[in-house]
């Protein structure tokens, strides 16, 4: 089967409830269910997080959620399904992500990554996060989690 173009179609934009469904889906399909459909639900409703959603015509293709706090936010979720992935829709979800925390004067970002995520942890470190930091056993599996942050040096 040959991909799609993601451009111009895919359209990346904050979401809400309506797309819980394809939340849960999206989240399955990409990073085996990390998150319950109540967990969504908390995550797509509360004005303290965010999440951003790359759409093609009406289907969730990639997303992205985080937590805002005072000073900084707290990416929690990074997800492209199978199909979509290495084509660049999560650089365009996390940077819209940086861009939004920017317009409301927030320049520190944080998350985690398993520590044998190799694919994440260069990913995120393309997009200029850097390792900060170690949790160990974090995961249910066991597994340590590297703490990156992002500090938008954005003229402000």
């Amino acid at each position: 089967m040959k991909k799609k173009k993601l451009y111009p179609q895919t359209k990346i934009k904050k979401i809400g409830v309506e797309y819980l469904n394809q939340c849960t889906k999206l989240d399955e399909n990409s990073l085996n269910g990390i998150w319950t459909k109540e967990q969504w639900y908390k995550e797509l409703t509360s004005s303290k997080r965010i999440s951003i959603g790359a759409i093609l015509d009406s289907d969730l293709i990639g997303l992205t959620s985080a937590w805002l706090t005072a000073d900084e936010i707290n990416i929690t979720f990074v997800g492209v399904l199978p199909f979509y992935q290495k084509q660049g829709v999560g650089t365009l979800m996390v940077l819209s992500l940086l861009e939004f925390s920017r317009k409301i004067g927030i320049y520190i970002a944080t998350l985690e990554v398993k520590e044998k995520n190799i694919a994440g942890k260069l990913f995120y470190e393309s997009l200029d996060f850097h390792q900060i930091g170690l949790r160990k056993k974090l995961y249910k599996d066991g597994s340590n989690a590297v703490i990156y942050r992002y500090v938008d040096n954005y003229e402000h």
